[in-house]
């Protein structure tokens, strides 16, 4: 990639360690300032926030959530119920 992304989303099916470890160990590394993991198995999501060079936890969003303000598209109200395949209409 010649640029850096502003914001991640990793879809965590069966590499859970991947996507927890190894994956925002390279996303820090290269500056990404958010980082966002959307457990399938455990239907949530986990937002992640670059404060120095490590990610922290900002939310712990489940998928029964919705009209919630994610970082960084705080503008929007979102469903998380997207995310696990429900229809955006809903």
């Amino acid at each position: 990639m010649r640029e850096r992304p502003d914001w991640v989303c990793e879809v965590s099916w069966t590499t859970w360690r991947k996507d927890t470890v190894v994956v925002p160990e390279t996303l820090a590394a290269s500056g990404v300032p958010f980082y966002w993991v959307a457990d399938v198995e455990r239907e949530c999501l986990l937002v992640f926030r670059l404060v120095g060079d490590k990610y922290s936890l900002v939310q712990n969003l489940f998928r029964t959530e919705t009209r919630v303000r994610i970082e960084p598209f705080e503008a929007a109200e979102l469903n998380v119920d997207v995310f696990f395949g429900a229809d955006a209409e809903d």
